[in-house]
């Protein structure tokens, strides 16, 4: 065996073990915790300049893209919610993006959902860092609640009480 054929099947040796133990390490290795997209901004007012919060005991203020797959199989919930506020419930249900407002309320109507507030305001200065998110809100802006992502049906249950008037405890919630 000539020193080529050597040097090259130790190349080809090393190559092997170094794969091995890459696959080994995606597979069997430590996980990274999850993101906590929460902002934490409960008790904190929400500077959504021109937003009537006093139009309404409870604001719920969803945060969507039209672009966002979980926004999408959020909005049979948001069609709920809408529906509770239209059945005489004491809130109002505004809706903020990055996006045009009319591309979100296009969005919004295609889920059969109507907000009756839509801005479009950049979603980081807000403290919104993911979407979906949920923010409940007071007559004067402050954040009583605070739910990114998809909700689960504990949460939904939990944030439809709540704007129906059967206050929960205020604090934050996460998926």
């Amino acid at each position: 065996m000539s020193g080529l054929e050597k040097t090259t099947h130790i190349c080809l040796i090393v190559l092997s073990v170094l794969s091995a133990a890459v696959l080994l390490e995606r597979q069997f290795g430590k996980r990274a915790a999850p993101i906590d997209h929460r902002a934490n901004l409960v008790g904190k007012p929400l500077a959504l300049n021109g937003a009537a919060w006093t139009g309404s005991p409870t604001n719920v203020v969803i945060a969507v893209r039209s672009t966002c797959k979980f926004c999408a199989a959020s909005m049979p919930f948001f069609r709920r919610l809408a529906e509770v506020g239209r059945n005489g419930a004491p809130m109002s249900l505004i809706a903020v993006s990055s996006e045009p407002a009319e591309t979100t309320r296009y969005f919004l109507g295609k889920g059969g959902v109507a907000a009756s507030q839509v801005f479009q305001r950049p979603l980081e200065p807000l403290g919104i860092t993911a979407t979906p998110t949920v923010l409940v809100a007071d007559a004067r802006g402050l954040v009583e609640k605070e739910y990114v992502g998809t909700l689960s049906p504990a949460q939904e249950t939990e944030l439809l009480a709540m704007v129906a008037g059967q206050r929960a405890s205020p604090g934050p919630s996460r998926r």
